[in-house]
């Protein structure tokens, strides 16, 4: 059932107030909140305007140890803590097993991501530390957080939604390509587009090279949103690699497929499974389901 923006603002409200004593233990290392409550304010002018399941932390590799100690002095535990996933998890994954506060019946979650590109990521990996650099505030109910400025935000946005629309994990185990992901995407473009200089934004990208994932998912949101604006943007990052991606999913080129089905059925189905797993080898079905019992767990 789907909340009201006043019960998303509930419990936004008590996940922030279990979440304030950590951001007060985190405020000297470099972190931020990413997607949540600062796309809600910045893409639709308010907390609440989004459903979300929990408080998702950037931090660095370097940084896990001490983010774990703070979450477990204040009562949040791994929602499964056992070495295999541990181990899977930072190996192979882009974030470690979420932790939990359990409060009577309610429960906080928060996940702690240590890299902005996924588990299957080859190519030339950011710096996280460096990624961080230049974090602003934010005042989210009575709570202070870091989170990211507005041109590493909208490319952190970019490639979780790239992530989304291509995994073919969660195309298996979840609706991922859905309206609301391109929706928050278009809305935090068009009001903060003059936070995001597009020379700043082609420097940034081009030297993480991601040029083919943000004309990827620029492209298909102007599928859905028709802006002009938006459109310079997805034209001055076309590649000729990120046109032959259109049609492809999958998150690296060893499992990268041909879609069968068009754009317009992928974003009216649910869950995909039935239309990729033809395509799908043996092992990464296998894969698919040690993933599954990681991360879907409870």
């Amino acid at each position: 059932m789907k909340l009201s923006d006043d019960k998303i603002q509930l419990k936004s409200k008590l996940f922030y107030h279990y979440f304030e004593p950590i951001a007060n233990r985190l405020s000297e290392i470099d972190y931020a909140i990413i997607k949540g409550e600062p796309l809600s304010y910045y893409a639709y002018g308010d907390f609440g305007k989004r459903y979300f399941n929990d408080i998702d932390l950037l931090v660095s590799k370097e940084d896990l140890k001490c983010v774990r100690a703070v979450l477990e002095e204040n009562s949040f535990i791994p929602v499964r803590d056992d070495k295999f996933a541990r181990a899977l998890s930072l190996g192979y994954a882009h974030q470690i097993i979420p932790y939990v506060k359990r409060i009577g019946s309610f429960s906080v979650y928060i996940d702690v991501n240590f890299n902005i590109f996924w588990g299957e990521y080859t190519g030339e990996q950011v710096s996280v530390k460096e990624f961080l650099n230049g974090t602003v505030l934010m005042q989210i109910y009575n709570c202070t957080v870091k989170t990211l400025s507005p041109v590493k935000f909208f490319i952190q946005l970019i490639l979780h939604h790239y992530k989304d629309l291509n995994s073919i994990y969660l195309l298996s185990t979840q609706k991922t390509i859905r309206l609301s992901l391109f929706r928050d995407l278009y809305y935090y473009f068009v009001n903060n587009v003059s936070n995001i200089p597009i020379d700043e934004l082609m420097k940034c990208c081009t030297n993480y090279k991601i040029n083919d994932y943000v004309y990827y998912v620029l492209f298909y949101t102007c599928v859905l949103f028709d802006n002009e604006e938006l459109k310079k943007y997805r034209d001055a990052f076309r590649t000729n690699q990120g046109e032959l991606l259109l049609n492809k999913y999958g998150l690296n080129e060893k499992e990268r497929k041909e879609w069968r089905i068009d754009f317009d059925t992928r974003l009216k189905n649910g869950i995909l499974y039935d239309f990729i797993k033809d395509d799908l080898s043996e092992a990464e079905i296998r894969n698919i389901e040690v993933n599954r019992k990681i991360f879907m767990s409870e």
